[in-house]
């Protein structure tokens, strides 16, 4: 399955990308943070398998990963407090009116 790729703009002027898997008639949206230092398109195989069971996934790019606007360097000052209280609650905001009628479920690594 071929994710679909939403650019999210953030609020502090950087930008991340998500895929998302869409899975039909899904029964709720899950929202799968990975680790650290690992793309989002390395979960593809299990995203999509999710997807294929009734749900919708999300996978994100950290900053510094994948679709992040930053790649780390000495200009570029963010760690993971800023993963969590911008790239974290801005994707959710996003997703959440992008399927306001769909339960979110969070899945972290």
């Amino acid at each position: 399955m071929e994710p679909k790729s939403i650019k999210i703009d953030l609020s502090d002027g950087a930008s991340t990308t998500v895929n998302l898997f869409e899975g039909s008639s899904p029964r709720a949206l899950i929202m799968l943070f990975t680790a650290m230092g690992v793309e989002a398109r390395y979960y593809k195989p299990f995203a999509s398998a999710l997807a294929e069971a009734g749900f919708s996934v999300v996978s994100v790019d950290y900053r510094g990963n994948g679709g992040s606007s930053l790649r780390p360097d000495r200009k570029t000052d963010y760690g993971y407090e800023t993963i969590v209280s911008i790239d974290y609650g801005e994707t959710i905001d996003v997703m959440h009116q992008q399927f306001p009628d769909l339960p979110m479920l969070f899945l972290g690594h």
